[in-house]
């Protein structure tokens, strides 16, 4: 009874957006969501931005629809410290993807550089090829899995690896795997 009542809620609201946009106006809010992976897949737009959500009220990835390589949440302008230590990297490996947009500002800073994602989400690619300026190309792959399990058959070796798996699902899972930081070393390492 109440997925029937959610699903005609949301039923009702696209079409109310369908007329909206249909009529030339902006629409924002709740634009686009995918229920069917570990966690639901929320796109929500804003006047200037598209946000990503897990089902809740926490911004996973944020991304100007003027500029979708600009990185916008704080968190991930931190990340690209790293880039102090490694200021040339030829491979990189992302663990989780979010809207993708880190890999973006990456990939258009280095145009020689591979990059490999591991998202467990499929609704995630889907939301940052849609809406986060996110494609798949000759540099950058995404491999749809457990980071846990498919980390082990990974055989490349890493300049570096962002690991930005958070979520309902994914960030414990990973947190809970013993020997993580082994993995990481072995990958950047050997």
């Amino acid at each position: 009874m109440w997925n029937r009542m959610i699903q005609q809620m949301f039923s009702a609201e696209e079409s109310v957006m369908d007329r909206l946009a249909s009529q030339g106006r902006e629409i924002f809010g709740l634009v686009w969501e995918n229920t069917e992976g570990p966690n639901p897949v929320q796109v929500w737009r804003k006047k200037d931005r598209f946000e990503m959500r897990f089902g809740n009220r926490v911004v996973q990835s944020s991304c100007l629809r003027e500029d979708p390589n600009q990185l916008v949440l704080s968190y991930t302008r931190h990340m690209m410290l790293c880039l102090l230590l490694v200021p040339e990297p030829q491979k990189v490996l992302h663990i989780g993807l979010g809207g993708g947009t880190i890999s973006n500002f990456l990939h258009r800073l280095y145009p020689e550089l591979e990059q490999t994602v591991i998202e467990l989400n499929e609704g995630v690619l889907e939301a940052a090829c849609q809406f986060f300026g996110f494609d798949e190309d000759s540099r950058r792959k995404v491999i749809i899995a457990d980071a846990v399990e498919k980390i082990h058959e990974l055989e490349e070796h890493y300049d570096l690896i962002f690991l930005d798996a958070y979520g309902p699902v994914s960030y414990t899972h990973l947190r809970a795997h013993e020997t993580r930081g082994n993995l990481v070393c072995r990958l950047l390492l050997e």
